[in-house]
């Protein structure tokens, strides 16, 4: 079955609505259901069709209509409700961060150890949180995969780091629990773009919370030679919130990015292996 066609069935259904727009989607669960009738550009439904719309739907889910979560991430917890484990809208992986270290890694499962080029991927509920002393979270696919590069490049403080993948949909929505469950004596390091876009992600991830930026400790004229001038021009907005800063950390790297234009990206420092310094935020 359709996961749209649920979808419109039970937005019919759950707000109870008199007519919906005439559309595919909407026409489709008309002829699905065999209710309703069209007046211009409007399917007028009755309490009675919205009725038999709920039955219908409901005994081909084997659950109440009104029930079912689509908006569920996970197809384990999705199978669990209906029969189309496919219809949770996160990828198998997306509940899961991807870490390295080369520090033992304490987990629910026992300690964990990632050689150079592995990945682990684990759920977010097995991590223990109270052993991190010091996290290093990098923006990149291209980063985490090549992890052991970063770490060589970062400051001794961050050696033996926890390093964790920013990642994409639920996962990326556990950083800030990471950075919020972490000891405040804990070190914390974001290592992003060099870019005003790397910068404002940053801030808005910490929240107000004391860290670190990792940012390439080269010359203006390298920095230069490894600039994507492309990136920079789509970053007007950005980079103007940020030259509005109170704080001196990053009004500093603001003005530097206005004033040579720069958008470095983490494969570019990463590839021509330009070491790393910190700048802190407080």
């Amino acid at each position: 079955m359709d996961k749209s066609l649920v979808l419109a069935a039970q937005r019919v259904v759950k707000k109870g609505l008199d007519s919906v727009a005439y559309n595919p989607t909407n026409r489709k669960l008309q002829s699905t259901v065999g209710v309703g009738s069209v007046l211009r550009k409007r399917i007028l439904f009755s309490a009675r069709d919205r009725l038999a719309i709920d039955k219908y739907f409901s005994q081909r889910l084997g659950t109440e209509l009104r029930a079912v979560d689509l908006k569920n991430r996970d197809r384990l917890e999705t199978a669990s409700h209906v029969v189309e484990e496919k219809w949770a809208s996160g990828t198998v992986f997306e509940t899961l961060i991807s870490i390295a270290s080369t520090s033992p890694i304490k987990t629910a499962f026992g300690e964990l150890i990632t050689p150079p080029g592995c990945i682990l991927s684990i759920p977010f509920e097995q991590m223990e949180f109270d052993s991190i002393n010091s996290v290093v979270i990098v923006e990149n696919g291209a980063t985490i995969t090549n992890w052991f590069k970063v770490e060589q490049a970062l400051p001794d403080k961050y050696k033996g780091a926890l390093i964790v993948y920013r990642g994409h949909g639920e996962n990326q929505r556990h950083l800030k629990e990471i950075i919020q469950r972490v000891a405040a004596s804990a070190n914390v390091c974001l290592y992003y773009d060099f870019d005003p876009a790397g910068l404002d992600m940053s801030i808005r991830l910490l929240n107000g919370r004391r860290a670190d930026l990792a940012i390439p400790d080269c010359s203006v004229e390298e920095l230069r030679k490894l600039n994507k001038p492309s990136a920079y021009n789509e970053q007007y907005e950005v980079l103007t919130s940020l030259l509005k800063s109170d704080n001196q950390t990053i009004l500093s790297l603001a003005r530097l990015f206005e004033k040579e234009r720069l958008a470095v990206m983490q494969e570019k420092i990463l590839v021509n292996d330009v070491p790393l310094k910190l700048a802190s935020i407080n």
